[in-house]
């Protein structure tokens, strides 16, 4: 590998979108950091999300990764959207917008999603652009992970999962409403179920655990005194 040079610092001029107390890349020294840039619109960014959760899943203990939303569109500028974003995606690493493609020039990106990744020491350690680099980017993750080990360098501590949750309300990024002569059918995609409703809001039965995952969730009836309005 050619010889790496320092990481570009994150900006003073990113807005934070989820995080009160934001991370620096010299406050992470120990750690290996992933930076994602993406755009909430691309299907193919939302694609890359898992691999950034199975990333974050095994290296749990050394790896911090910090989305970069990096806007295609005026709207995207602002951080009211992309927060619904983050929120209706279930991210729960720190992610600033950069409305003026700071970092996105400092790190050479030239397409959405890109994942730059920066060792232990602070420096910049490769680039892959697209989404389905998940062996490629657990590879090189591995390998400055045990690189930072064997110079007695690596911080093996925990990432803390970064929330600013949406105002707390019955139904979380509804997606889809089917409506049949005496049943309403609402996928409440933010909460991970779908709930059967009568015409008039309440819940009667409810498919789904309230996680996410590929597993079958458990079918709860709800009983009378439960009833609870959903709309």
């Amino acid at each position: 590998m050619n010889a790496r040079v320092v990481a570009p610092e994150l900006p003073d001029s990113l807005e934070w979108i989820n995080a009160a107390d934001p991370p620096s890349l010299a406050s992470l020294r120990g750690r290996v950091v992933l930076l994602y840039f993406w755009t909430f619109d691309s299907v193919n960014c939302t694609n890359a999300l898992a691999d950034l959760r199975f990333l974050e899943a095994k290296y749990h203990d050394g790896l911090s990764v910090i989305g970069v939303h990096t806007p295609k569109y005026d709207y995207q500028r602002q951080a009211a959207p992309v927060l619904k974003a983050v929120n209706r995606c279930h991210i729960r690493h720190p992610v600033a917008n950069d409305p003026e493609f700071s970092l996105w020039r400092g790190y050479g990106v030239q397409s959405w999603p890109s994942f730059a990744i920066v060792d232990a020491q602070g420096r910049f350690a490769g680039l892959l652009a697209g989404e389905g680099r998940r062996e490629e980017a657990d590879g090189l993750v591995g390998q400055l992970l045990d690189e930072a080990a064997a110079n007695d360098l690596r911080v093996y501590e925990a990432s803390v999962a970064t929330v600013r949750p949406e105002p707390r309300m019955p139904l979380q990024f509804p997606g889809e409403v089917v409506a049949t002569p005496t049943t309403l059918w609402i996928a409440d995609s933010g909460n991970n179920r779908i709930l059967e409703c009568d015409h008039s809001g309440h819940v009667l039965r409810q498919l789904g655990s309230g996680a996410p995952g590929c597993v079958d969730g458990r079918n709860r009836v709800q009983q009378p005194a439960g009833h609870v309005d959903c709309l």
